[in-house]
């Protein structure tokens, strides 16, 4: 291996004579039809060497100089399950991360014309290789004829690596030449949610973690790793970070390999959010929560069952036992009437709210101060424990002319409008 050192500049590149790469002293010599490749292989900073030789083996000389003033004290085979690696004859080198998982591949042409991808099972510093597979093009092996040579690079800049690739057709009389391969497809892991079991109904601040049994899947072509699984509450079916989170209801994933199912451990303080308002919801599992695996399907990695949490409380408005919307005449007499369930907050002192609106402007507020009576403004009508009312009348009688809204309310015990649990109904009077 000759080295031509550029003695001018980038733009204008001038080489005086040349010098052998050496291993101890000596000039290092594989054999014929050496072909190398520049490539830090073992991430210290430093340009090491690839060199595939005739009889198919490929050799490594490791830096032991600086990156500026490159030293080989020895050279070694690499290796492919235990014996040095051998696609068959004239190998020629390329190292890349193929499969984007974040270490250096083997590609690695031959002299029959194909091209062989051996997968990093190791790390980016300590590359493990054991076996490998034909690069294939249209379902079909690629074969340029003889004397594979070529390099890795995004020739259409699409932001997948495509081949470029030289080749000596002794099969025909064709000449030797190049060809282009686009790459059009790539390997990816495709995460999915294989078995999710929740709880049907629990209480705010309830520890659900031996509850919750969340089994993932991987379909895709390539390992996954290095993620995170996370539970969510949420209003709806469509399950995302946006949601509540459980408290700890999120872990990192280190592995699931390609063709396996993983069973996830949640912590054991995983709980449901104790502040969240009751009522009916979706728990749900969003594998891959935070994008850290790029998969070939996106969709499959939420599910969603529904739960229901506490047993909230019902209020419940009426018009003539009509929930509305109604339109009635202002000489018609009507029964406005209330009721509760008071669910798990029975007995527990709450805000009591009964308004009345209209689209012009004007609030009128049901107070309880003897007797009770409707007022104008926005006022709470009672501070007090929720307890079942099966049918209370508000009014009975005509209503004014307009479009209302009547309104029947309880929340949080700090004189501050909410809505927590509501019904309301719309009327118009004409």
């Amino acid at each position: 291996m000759r080295v031509y050192l550029n003695t001018n500049t980038d733009a204008n590149p001038v080489f005086n004579g040349f010098q052998y790469v050496q291993v101890s002293g000596s000039n290092y010599d594989i054999g014929n039809y050496s072909s190398p490749y520049i490539v830090d292989w073992n991430e210290d900073g430093k340009k090491d060497v690839l060199i595939g030789g005739e009889n198919g083996t490929v050799a490594l000389l490791i830096n032991t100089g600086t990156n500026a003033y490159p030293t080989f004290s020895s050279s070694s085979w690499v290796q492919d399950g235990g014996s040095n690696l051998d696609p068959g004859g004239s190998s020629s080198p390329v190292a890349t991360d193929w499969n984007e998982d974040g270490a250096k591949d083997l590609l690695v042409g031959d002299v029959s014309g194909y091209i062989y991808f051996y997968e990093n099972m190791g790390t980016n510093a300590s590359p493990v290789f054991d076996g490998s597979e034909r690069l294939e093009v249209d379902d079909a092996d690629i074969d340029v004829g003889s004397y594979a040579r070529f390099d890795v690079c995004d020739w259409d800049e699409d932001g997948l690596d495509d081949l470029l690739c030289g080749y000596d057709n002794y099969a025909s009389s064709a000449p030797a030449g190049a060809l282009y391969f686009h790459r059009t497809w790539f390997y990816y892991p495709d995460l999915y949610v294989d078995t999710f079991t929740a709880p049907t109904e629990v209480e705010p601040g309830d520890n659900v973690s031996a509850l919750v049994d969340l089994v993932i899947g991987n379909m895709g072509e390539i390992d996954a790793t290095n993620f995170y699984a996370a539970v969510y509450i949420s209003e709806d079916d469509n399950i995302t970070t946006g949601d509540d989170l459980l408290v700890d209801g999120k872990v990192l994933i280190s592995s699931v390999q390609m063709g396996q199912t993983y069973n996830v451990t949640f912590s054991s303080g995983m709980c449901i959010p104790s502040d969240l308002v009751m009522g009916q919801y979706y728990i749900g599992v969003i594998v891959d929560s935070d994008k850290d695996v790029d998969e070939l399907d996106e969709d499959n990695n939420t599910e969603a069952l529904p739960i229901k949490i506490g047993d909230p409380p019902v209020p419940d408005i009426k018009i003539d036992g009509d929930d509305g919307p109604l339109t009635i005449p202002s000489t018609q007499s009507v029964e406005l009437t209330i009721s509760l369930l008071p669910g798990s907050l029975g007995g527990q002192k709450q805000d009591w709210w009964i308004l009345a609106t209209n689209t012009s402007g004007g609030v009128y507020s049901w107070v309880y101060t003897t007797p009770w009576h409707w007022t104008f403004g926005m006022h709470r009508a009672w501070y007090g424990p929720l307890f079942q009312i099966s049918s209370y009348t508000l009014h009975q009688g005509t209503l004014p002319v307009g479009n209302w809204t009547i309104l029947y309310a309880v929340d949080n015990p700090d004189h501050i409008m909410q809505k927590t649990y509501n019904d309301e109904i719309q009327v118009t009077v004409y």
